[in-house]
């Protein structure tokens, strides 16, 4: 018998996933469990809803107002970001209401404004009001073939949580603020585009399991694709950029680096847990994280079910 072409075989288990997806990820935790759980770890850091079998809707109600004291200041922002070789002042979107989160698909209002309108209402937001909620979305990238997470390592000069890991991804860009089509009305495109951006990779964005993140210290709400598969020859191209570098972490490190990793961005770190509650969709089949099942590390880094 010749030797095995294990390229192949894993080729050929690749193109049967089509059909066995309903079995990849089976077992998961009843939501009704472990998202509780999973907020009541994260208090004040991170809440999740979801999952969802839709992508959010997003409305654009105008631009963002500013009163004569906060445009001064904006101004002031835009005049440092115009000079500085790691930031760019780039069209972001804020939340003008609170959306109902048990919708599906959510409603996003919002209104557009620049980066630099969002880092004065931060700055205000350190001694009065909450952060302004502001419109990204991120994924959780895997490749099935090497058995990895592909996670990004923010750069130092980040305004939020330098050098801290985290998933891929950043702002939503709405369209037509700077003559640019920006990310038109999808949070499926912002996480194509910064994912492009932040690793080189360009592929497109299938079926995965969708969640949404408001976190609190940022005031990012994030929707999350949890489980994105890459090919061995598309991670083999991916390739950093200013904003941070690429951090892989083998399925069986998976544990150690849940304990010990001390710089978890925690919607980050949240959406490891929630794709490990869910049975790791899309993960492989059978797939274990140093001989441990994926719910079963949830609940050993979250605590049990119920406690």
């Amino acid at each position: 018998m010749g030797d095995i072409n294990w390229g192949v075989v894993t080729w050929l288990l690749d193109k049967s996933v089509q059909y066995l997806k309903p079995l990849i990820g089976r077992g998961a935790l009843p939501r009704d469990e472990w998202v509780p759980r999973l907020n009541e770890l994260f208090r004040n850091e991170v809440e999740l809803f979801g999952p969802y079998r839709h992508e959010p809707v997003i409305h654009l109600d105008g631009p963002l107002s500013l009163n004569f004291a906060q445009g001064g200041s904006a101004a002031k922002e835009r005049s440092q970001l115009a000079i500085d070789p790691n930031k760019s002042n780039d069209p972001h979107a804020v939340l003008s209401s609170e959306p109902i989160w048990t919708d599906d698909p959510v409603h996003f209002h919002a209104q557009f404004c620049d980066y630099a309108t969002v880092r004065v209402l931060r700055n205000e937001s350190l001694s009065t009001n909450p952060r302004p909620p502001v419109l990204s979305a991120n994924i959780l990238m895997i490749c099935r073939e090497t058995r990895e997470i592909i996670l990004h390592r923010r750069a130092p000069w980040s305004d939020h949580l330098p050098n801290y890991l985290h998933t891929l991804g950043g702002a939503y860009w709405p369209p037509h603020v700077d003559n640019r089509e920006g990310d038109r009305l999808s949070l499926r495109r912002t996480a194509i585009r910064e994912v492009g951006e932040e690793s080189d990779a360009a592929f497109p964005l299938v079926e995965s399991t969708m969640v949404l993140f408001r976190e609190p210290a940022t005031g990012f709400v994030q929707l999350a694709f949890l489980g994105v598969n890459i090919s061995a020859k598309e991670l083999r191209n991916l390739k950093p950029n200013r904003e941070g570098t690429l951090d892989h972490v083998r399925y069986d490190e998976l544990p150690r680096r849940l304990r010990q990793e001390r710089y978890w961005y925690p919607s980050g770190k949240a959406a490891i847990l929630a794709w490990l509650a869910l049975g790791a969709p899309n993960g492989g089949w059978l797939v274990k994280f140093g001989g441990i099942k994926p719910t079963k590390l949830f609940i050993q880094e979250v605590g049990a079910i119920g406690v």
